[in-house]
């Protein structure tokens, strides 16, 4: 190398949750054999109970990232990296701080089969509005479930978006009920022909193609999980722009993307995170997106399914990708034969 050409050197500093002040006199406590005070030698910095509770919840990717102070490098590539979820919180309490009026759009509904969760999401231009998970060993009163819930935020019954798998029978009732509901299905193939859009929805449709371009997907499912990704990716979707207020629109310049409220806001958000950051991004043989699976009941053979990794349905997940769904895709209105 010759002597004259400049030289360039990078260091890469790492500081890691064990290097807390807080934590490292904990540790020390341990290895004496002590109960660890939790004492806070440096307020403001981690603390030991905040280590410990990030240890025993954060998934792996973010614990690598946030604790250990490392590139992760796991075998998996993320539909959902820690980075964007982390930038959707960090929204989600921009929107709040500020007091920014939220107007939902789009509810999803995901219900019970057979004494499980029934999981409701509302959803609007700036992220999830709301998200509520309860067991529903009576699948009688889902119906009743959703007509409070989308009264409460206002969402209309033709927004409403319920999985066609477990709520055809409950999307049926509320028709007859005069509710004009919505029902998809994960499993069902894509066709070419899709209905015309709205302004509103062409504003999303926009982003969205600028950002997957000739993206293609191997089922419905594949689509709605890749399209809240899309959205999710802070360094493709400008959401600040549709802030009703001129001063937040400044003053939110940075955060971009989706909003999802944290766990400390309720524990049901927590739930939502663990299962959007476990799911992995796959491609198949033609390149196309292809979600895993939900369960066994669903695959022919021994490929893993969403509930193998996550441990249980993705009841959440599937609610607020439903939502999302409503959220950009316009309404299909049959006249004469003819969609509009």
């Amino acid at each position: 190398m010759n002597s004259d050409q400049p030289r360039y050197y990078r260091k890469v500093i790492r500081i890691r949750g064990q290097d807390s002040p807080n934590v490292r006199l904990a540790i020390a406590q341990q290895e004496q054999g002590l109960e660890p005070t939790n004492e806070l030698v440096v307020p403001g910095v981690l603390s030991w109970a905040d280590y410990v509770k990030r240890r025993a919840t954060w998934d792996a990717v973010r614990q690598s990232i946030g604790l250990d102070a490392q590139f992760w490098s796991g075998s998996e590539v993320l539909l959902y990296p820690p980075t964007w979820l982390d930038a959707a919180e960090r929204l989600w309490q921009f929107l709040r701080i500020n007091k920014i009026p939220r107007r939902p759009v789009s509810m999803g509904v995901d219900p019970a089969e057979g004494g499980d969760k029934t999981t409701m999401a509302v959803v609007d231009e700036l992220g999830l509005v709301e998200l509520v998970s309860k067991r529903t060993p009576n699948t009688a009163v889902i119906t009743r479930d959703a007509i409070a819930f989308g009264r409460k935020h206002s969402v209309p019954p033709e927004r409403w978006y319920f999985d066609r798998g477990g709520g055809k029978v409950h999307a049926d009732r509320l028709r007859e009920m005069g509710y004009d509901v919505k029902t998809v299905a994960f499993g069902e193939s894509l066709t070419s022909q899709e209905p015309r859009k709205t302004k509103r929805q062409l504003r999303f449709q926009e982003k969205i193609d600028h950002r997957e371009g000739k993206y293609a997907y191997f089922n419905r499912r594949s689509e709605m999980y890749g399209i809240l990704s899309l959205l999710l990716d802070p360094s493709a979707v400008e959401f600040p722009s549709l802030l009703p207020v001129r001063l937040a629109q400044q003053q939110a310049q940075g955060y971009k993307g989706l909003s999802l409220p944290p766990a400390s806001f309720d524990p049901v958000y927590g739930e939502l995170r663990y299962q959007l950051s476990k799911i992995p991004r796959r491609l198949d043989s033609e390149g196309r997106l292809k979600m895993l699976p939900k369960s066994r009941g669903t695959t022919k053979n021994n490929e893993q399914t969403l509930t193998d990794i996550i441990g249980h349905s993705p009841d959440e997940a599937d609610a607020l990708v439903l939502a999302v769904y409503g959220l950009t895709h316009e309404i299909k209105r049959v006249v004469a034969g003819t969609f509009l």
